[in-house]
């Protein structure tokens, strides 16, 4: 970014940093055990440059050294749109488990306290160990969030007819289970972070998202195309569907391009999480007119 923290750093577009602090990047386990860096911190990054236009040619080797300032406005104003949109999922998850006492609504509570958890983040802890069991946690969390979502979507407002299938469960919930145990892996035995691996992780993380995301959107698709017009209103379908495209199509479109073209980088790709915000809304939506005329007495009962 123009003016950022990256460019005030002497960083450029391109560059390849091989080590901070004289630690390998590959060396995970060294780095994490770093700790946080305090504000007025001297760092020193070593990277690898290529001149504009230069492809073949071999890169030059720069030290740049820069002491850590406080984060930039943005930053802060993301962080703080971030716990909001973890805190409107965790409230309507809440919501919906007092409201909605069935398999939907259980799976809403699911869904809103796993992804309102991977918004609001864990306090900072100095030991290396504490913070080690909470980046478990929280991507045990993290991963069965998205798996919660693309089950609710298959439940709600009426069950599809795949999830009656023999193995439903087991094949819907078993991509989830594969890509948490890789992430305790990364968490717990912090291998080297080799470039193969990193490239391994960002298409494993990417195809999950995608898959769930995409497939949550096509469960609800699919949900107004079979009903009604009378079930569109009653269920708040309508509502539903605008919010779970809204919600969910800008992460999906940006995870599709960072797997497809990983070199693009998308205008304004930091902020496309947020409209993430729209899926609790309208589920809570949707599911409360759902509940309300279900109480509303038959015409001519």
């Amino acid at each position: 970014m123009p003016g950022g923290p990256a460019e005030r750093a002497g960083l450029k577009a391109g560059d390849r940093i091989r080590s901070i602090d004289s630690i390998p990047v590959e060396d995970r386990r060294i780095l994490a055990q770093q700790g946080r860096s305090r504000i007025g911190q001297a760092t020193t990054l070593v990277v690898e440059r290529r001149e504009k236009g230069a492809a073949d040619a071999i890169p030059s080797v720069h030290s740049l050294s820069f002491d850590h300032a406080a984060p930039p406005g943005n930053y802060a104003a993301r962080s703080f749109a971030a716990y909001l949109i973890g805190m409107c999922f965790v409230v309507c998850g809440l919501v919906a488990c007092f409201k909605a006492p069935n398999r939907s609504g259980t799976l809403f509570t699911l869904t809103g306290l796993c992804l309102g958890a991977s918004f609001l983040g864990t306090p900072y802890f100095s030991s290396n160990a504490v913070r080690t069991i909470l980046r478990a946690i929280i991507s045990l969390i993290v991963v069965f969030g998205f798996a919660f979502l693309f089950h609710l979507m298959l439940e709600f407002p009426k069950r599809k007819a795949s999830l009656c299938k023999r193995h439903a469960l087991k094949l819907l919930y078993a991509p989830a289970l594969l890509v948490a145990l890789f992430l305790l892996f990364i968490v717990v035995v912090q291998p080297q972070a080799t470039s193969g691996l990193n490239q391994i992780s960002n298409l494993l993380i990417g195809l999950f998202v995608l898959a769930y995301f995409g497939g949550a959107a096509i469960a609800i698709i699919h949900s107004y195309a079979k009903a009604t017009s009378h079930e569109r209103a009653q269920y708040g379908l309508h509502i539903e569907l605008a919010g779970i495209l809204l919600g969910v199509l800008p992460v999906t479109i940006a995870m599709a391009f960072r797997i497809l073209v990983p070199r693009l980088v998308l205008p304004g790709g930091d902020f496309y999480y947020l409209t993430v915000i729209f899926i609790p809304i309208a589920l809570i939506t949707a599911m409360l007119r759902q509940l309300r005329a279900a109480e509303l007495p038959v015409a001519g009962s």
